[in-house]
């Protein structure tokens, strides 16, 4: 199964559900794939080729996991982009993986124009958040609302020997090279995320770290089990922690959360889970209780 595969299959389970929560509101499934069809169809409208490298560089946006979810649908590659790093640093990486496309965000502006200039192979340039120096944002790229679906680029084999991500190693023995993932792979790894979640609520992932870099394929395995990100800076009064027996209230950016987020894993290990359903392998998975 690719990564759209599982966001589809969410999205047709429970359409209404959020996806994601800003403080600007939620965003359901159902109007995030409508997005991603919109999104993947202008790509592809604008010269996309299969299997393309496309960079996303940006501090956690909505529009990045918009980004992420139609690049995949439109059967591209995700390259990851640390914003942490140093700007010759991801340069050089960009070139390595012959990145075609930068989404990136207006605060990264100068950054991404840079790279745009010493990496010949990147075409398009598209800001998520705003207009750009005559680069399109996000919604103004995007198809009209009323424009068709994207068509099924899905194989026969469920393109499992596709690349879906390109994963940067550390640099510590010289610059950065890349892991290629396939789909097969990036499935295992989501699924095995998604059956240590609770299933008896709703799952919730705190996406504290960028979902376009660390946190992304974290937050991937949340929408698998059907879950939600939430984005808000200010973490309070969420509707379901799973594995606690309250809520995380109040919580902020920083220190706040990396302590509280650390003693929630700890009773969230100890949190009884008999049984995990594996909808999307359609078998059921027996796990004991953690002590």
């Amino acid at each position: 199964m690719r990564n759209i595969d599982y966001f589809d299959k969410s999205a047709g389970l429970y359409p209404d559900r959020a996806v994601l929560k800003t403080a600007q509101g939620a965003i359901t499934y159902a109007a995030m794939q409508r997005m991603t069809h919109r999104l993947a169809g202008a790509m592809a409208a604008a010269g996309l080729q299969p299997q393309e490298a496309v960079a996303i560089m940006s501090p956690n946006h909505p529009g990045v996991l918009t980004a992420m979810l139609s690049l995949w649908r439109a059967g591209a590659v995700w390259i990851p982009v640390n914003t942490r790093n140093a700007l010759p640093d991801t340069i050089a990486y960009l070139r390595y993986v012959r990145a075609g496309w930068l989404f990136y965000h207006s605060s990264l502006s100068a950054e991404a124009h840079e790279a745009a200039r010493q990496v010949p192979s990147i075409r398009h340039l598209i800001c998520l958040d705003a207009p750009d120096a005559g680069n399109p944002c996000l919604d103004g790229f995007m198809l009209p609302a009323d424009a068709p679906d994207m068509p099924d680029l899905g194989s026969p084999d469920g393109g499992d020997r596709e690349l879906c991500a390109i994963i940067a190693t550390g640099g510590t023995t010289g610059p950065a090279k890349g892991v290629r993932a396939l789909n097969r792979s990036w499935g295992t790894m989501l699924e095995s995320i998604a059956m240590l979640m609770a299933v008896e609520e709703i799952p919730v992932f705190l996406a504290t770290a960028p979902l376009s870099h660390a946190a992304g394929p974290f937050a991937l395995a949340g929408i698998a089990a059907h879950g939600f990100l939430d984005l808000r800076q200010r973490l309070g009064l969420l509707e379901t922690t799973p594995g606690l027996g309250a809520p995380l209230e109040d919580l902020r950016e920083g220190d706040e959360v990396t302590g509280a987020l650390r003693d929630a894993s700890h009773r969230v290990a100890r949190a009884p889970v008999a049984r995990v359903v594996r909808e999307h392998r359609h078998e059921e998975v027996t796990r004991a209780r953690h002590v």
